[in-house]
């Protein structure tokens, strides 16, 4: 009961498949014992690092429809993963953290671009955002875009806007914290 190989003379592992060449691996791997805290039920190990180069494609029975891809860049990409993400300071412009954001466009007061690392499949993403203008202020922030050409592909444009103090009007800002959560192809 020793290491198996295929498509290899000296299995590293209690299974171990490779393949040399740009066909694709297909392998059906089952585990019926108990799990173990630590242990790896399945691991993978790519030497491709691209940002398109897929690490795991789980598919619909048949195979006709793509449910969950992951990717050597370490995105995972499906209807149910965030495509982007950040935590933006306007104030200091900053980007605290992200996931998919190369960088942000500071316009003018309230006014700010998020640029996607890899673009979006279509600009019909579903956009959700929060943020607050800070200080010692009691305020209502909105997070908003004017009309669809705010969404492209490649960034999404942003407006800021805030009641301070209960007012009852609202006006830009520069966001001391926005948070931008993006869903979509």
């Amino acid at each position: 009961a020793g290491n198996v190989g295929i498509g290899t003379s000296s299995p590293a592992t209690p299974f171990h498949a490779k393949r040399d060449n740009d066909n694709q691996l297909t392998a059906t791997i089952e585990n019926n014992g108990s799990a173990t805290t630590g242990r790896h039920v399945l691991k993978l190990i790519s030497s491709g690092t691209g940002s398109g180069t897929k690490l795991l494609e789980l598919q619909s029975a048949g195979g006709s429809t793509t449910r969950l891809e992951v990717l050597a860049d370490g995105r995972g990409l499906s209807q149910f993963t965030a495509k982007a993400w950040m935590r933006y300071d306007q104030d200091h412009n900053i980007v605290r953290d992200s996931h998919n954001v190369s960088s942000v466009t500071d316009h003018s007061l309230g006014v700010f671009t998020m640029n996607f690392s890899n673009n979006m499949g279509n600009n019909h993403y579903c956009v959700q955002g929060s943020g607050h203008y800070g200080g010692s202020t009691n305020d209502m922030g909105i997070i908003q875009w004017t009309d669809q050409s705010d969404l492209t592909t490649s960034s999404a444009k942003f407006y800021f806007m805030s009641q301070i103090n209960n007012g009852t009007s609202g006006a830009l800002y520069d966001a001391e914290e926005a948070m931008i959560l993006i869903f979509g192809d």
